[in-house]
C-alpha cells in the first residue's frame, strides 16, 4: 500500500511538472510572436502585414493536415463543424492575430503583448455572459493579477514608443483580444469529431484565406522582405504555428 501510494504521488507530481512546462513554453512562444510580428511588418521590412500572415497560415495549416492525414486522422467536417471552423478560424486568426499584425506596423511588440494578455478576462466574461451567471471572485482576482504581471514585465516594450500610439492602433488592439476570446469560446462550447491538430490546420487555412481576401481587397503591394523580416516569418510560421 505504501509503495502504490508513494507512486502514485511522484505520478502526480510529474504530470503537474509536464503541465506547468508545457504552460511555460507556450507563454513564453507566444509573448515571443508579438516581437516576431513586430519584426515582419515594422516600417521597412518589405512585408505587407496580410500577406505576411495569409503566406504563414495557409503553408502552416496545409502542412498540420498534411501531417494529420498521414498519421490516418480523418480530415472531413461535417457541415455544422465546417461553419464553427469557419468562424472560429475568422475569428482567431483574422480578428485576433489580423488586427495585431496590422497595428505592430506602429505598436510595440510589449504594448501589444500587455493588451493580448486580457484574452483570458475576455474569455471569462464571454463564458459568464452566455451562462448568465458571474464569475468568481477568485478568478477574477486571478485574472486581474495576472494581467497586473504582464504589465510589469512589458515595461520594457512599454517604453519604446507607446506613448506615440495612434489612437487606432488601440482600438484594433482592444478589439483583437476580444476577437480571439469570442473564437476560443465558440469552439470550447461546439466539440468537433476531429482531433485537435486537424481543427487548428482547418482554422489557420480559413484564416489564412481572410488575411489573402483582406490583402486583395486593400491593394497590399507585392512582399519585398528584408532578411530579419524573413527570418522572423519564418520563426511565426514554425513557433506561432506549427508547434504552438
Amino acid at each position: 500500500m505504501t509503495n502504490y501510494t508513494t507512486t502514485d504521488a511522484h505520478n502526480l507530481r510529474s504530470r503537474n511538472l509536464a503541465g506547468l512546462t508545457h504552460l511555460l513554453v507556450v507563454y513564453l512562444v507566444w509573448g515571443s510572436t508579438y516581437l516576431a510580428i513586430r519584426i515582419a511588418v515594422e516600417p521597412g521590412s518589405g512585408f505587407p502585414p496580410f500577406i505576411m500572415g495569409a503566406t504563414r497560415l495557409l503553408i502552416a495549416g496545409a502542412v498540420i493536415l498534411l501531417f494529420a492525414r498521414l498519421r490516418g486522422a480523418s480530415l472531413r467536417p461535417r457541415p455544422a463543424e465546417l461553419l464553427v471552423l469557419v468562424t472560429s478560424g475568422l475569428l482567431l486568426w483574422l480578428g485576433g492575430n489580423g488586427l495585431v499584425t496590422f497595428a505592430e506596423q506602429k505598436a510595440a511588440s510589449g504594448y501589444t503583448a500587455l493588451l493580448m494578455g486580457t484574452v483570458p478576462i475576455w474569455v471569462a466574461v464571454m463564458e459568464a455572459g452566455l451562462d448568465r451567471k458571474a464569475p468568481s471572485w477568485r478568478l477574477m482576482a486571478a485574472l486581474v493579477v495576472a494581467l497586473m504581471g504582464m504589465g510589469l514585465l512589458s515595461v520594457p516594450g512599454l517604453s519604446g514608443g507607446a506613448a506615440h500610439i495612434h489612437w487606432w492602433v488601440i482600438i484594433l488592439l482592444v478589439i483583437a483580444p476580444m476577437s480571439w476570446a469570442f473564437g476560443s469560446v465558440i469552439q470550447k462550447r461546439r466539440p468537433m469529431s476531429l482531433s485537435p491538430v486537424v481543427s487548428s490546420g482547418y482554422q489557420q487555412i480559413f484564416g489564412g484565406l481572410g488575411f489573402l481576401a483582406v490583402s486583395g481587397a486593400s491593394g497590399e503591394a507585392m512582399p519585398h522582405p528584408t532578411a530579419a523580416a524573413w527570418w522572423a516569418w519564418a520563426y511565426l510560421l514554425v513557433f506561432g504555428s506549427l508547434l504552438a
